[in-house]
C-alpha cells in the first residue's frame, strides 16, 4: 500500500521524506480540516494504537472519507498523547475543544471510556489535485507507515557507458540490498508531463531538478525505492553536490562512492550495442566531467573487467556492519 500512497502523493508534486499515515475522517470533520476550521485532529483509543505515540512533526497524513479516494493530506505540526483519566478528558474538553471541532457532549461521552489520546496539530493543508485511490480493506481507522532511513547508500559513478547499471544490478542482488537509479526522477518526471525521454531532454532536466528542487529529488531516489530494505545500490552519481547533499541530508548514514573505470573501446561497444550514440569527446561535457571528477571521492574503483568474486569480498568491509548482512 506505501507504493501506491507514495506514487499517488508523487503525482501530486509530494515527495515523502518522512512517516506518512492514512487517517478515516469524516464528515463534517474532513470539511473543517479543509477550510481551516479544525486545528486539531484527535484520537480516541482503549489500546496503544497508531497514532498515539507514533506520530510526529513534518509527518504527512492522508486523509479519506470510508469508501473514497485519498483527496486531501496535512502536515502535522506536533502531537501530544495523553493517558485518560476524568480530570485528563475535562481538561482536553476545556482547552481543545474550539481546536477539535467538538462541540457536542455526545463526542466526549462516547470517549470517555477511552484509554489514550492523541492530539495532532494541523500545519498545513493540501488539497490533491489528482485524488488517487488505495488497496484498504480492513476497518483501521489510522494507518501508520514509517520510512526507512537507509543505513548505508552506495552510490554508483562513472561516465557514460561504463558499466554503473550492470554493477548496481549486480552488487545489489549478491547483497540482497535495494536498488535505485538517479535517473528514475527525470524519467518519471518526463512520463506525468508527456516528455520525451531523450538524453538530452534528461540532461536538461537534470540540471534543473538539482538547482531547484535537489531535496525532493534525493528523498525520492533514495527513499521511495527503498522499499523495506535498509541499505541501497544507486547507480548513476554524477555531480558533487548531489554526493555533498546526501551527506548532509542523510548524516548518520553510511555513504559509499563506488566508480567504474573503463576503457573507451569498452565504453563504446556498450553504448553502441544499447542503440545510443557513441560520442568520442563525451569527456568534454559538463556531466561527464562531473562524474570524472567523483572518482577522487571513490571508495573503492572497480574496474570492468574485474572478476565479480574478488569484487564482492572487496565491498563487503564498506559496509556499516557487513557481518550482519543478509547476503545470499
Amino acid at each position: 500500500m506505501l507504493d501506491v500512497i507514495r506514487k499517488g502523493l508523487l503525482e501530486n508534486g509530494i515527495v515523502v521524506k518522512n512517516n506518512v499515515h492514512v487517517a478515516i475522517v469524516n464528515e463534517p470533520f474532513l470539511g473543517y480540516i479543509k477550510n481551516g476550521k479544525k486545528t486539531i485532529e484527535s484520537r480516541f483509543t482503549k489500546n496503544k494504537i497508531a497514532p498515539y505515540c507514533q506520530i510526529s512533526e513534518d509527518d504527512i497524513v492522508c486523509m479519506k472519507a470510508a469508501g473514497r479516494p485519498i483527496d486531501s493530506i496535512f502536515i502535522v505540526e506536533k502531537a501530544q498523547f495523553y493517558e485518560n483519566s476524568p480530570n485528563t478528558i475535562r481538561k482536553i474538553k476545556k482547552d481543545f475543544s474550539e481546536q477539535i471541532c467538538a462541540f457536542d457532549d455526545t463526542f466526549w461521552e462516547t470517549r470517555e471510556c477511552k484509554k489514550f489520546i492523541s492530539l495532532i496539530g494541523i500545519k498545513e493543508v493540501i488539497n490533491l489535485k489528482k485524488p488517487f485511490n488505495i488497496p484498504k480493506k480492513d476497518k483501521r481507522g489510522w494507518i501508520r507507515f514509517e520510512s526507512i532511513i537507509p543505513k548505508d547508500i552506495f552510490l554508483i559513478a562513472g561516465k557514460i557507458g561504463s558499466g554503473k547499471t550492470y554493477w548496481a544490478d549486480c552488487l545489489a542482488k549478491q547483497f540482497n540490498c535495494a536498488r535505485s537509479s538517479f535517473s528514475s526522477y527525470i524519467k518519471n518526471f518526463c512520463d506525468i508531463n508527456g516528455i520525451v525521454c531523450s538524453r538530452e531532454n534528461m540532461q536538461n532536466i537534470g540540471s534543473n531538478i538539482i538547482k531547484n528542487e535537489l531535496d525532493n529529488y534525493l528523498y525520492y531516489t533514495l527513499l521511495y525505492n527503498s522499499k523495506d530494505k535498509n541499505r541501497i545500490f544507486v547507480d548513476g552519481l554524477r555531480h558533487e553536490v548531489v554526493y555533498n547533499r546526501i551527506k548532509e541530508l542523510f548524516p548518520k548514514t553510511n555513504v559509499v562512492v563506488i566508480y567504474i573505470e573503463c576503457s573507451e573501446d569498452q565504453r563504446k561497444n556498450n553504448i553502441l550495442s544499447r542503440g545510443s550514440e557513441y560520442i568520442k569527446n563525451a569527456d568534454e561535457s559538463l556531466m561527464e566531467k562531473g562524474a570524472i571528477c567523483l572518482k577522487e571521492k571513490a571508495d573503492y574503483v572497480i574496474h570492468y573487467e574485474d572478476n565479480p568474486e574478488d569484487v564482492f569480498k572487496s565491498i563487503l568491509p564498506l559496509f556499516s556492519s557487513y557481518s550482519l548482512l543478509d547476503i545470499n
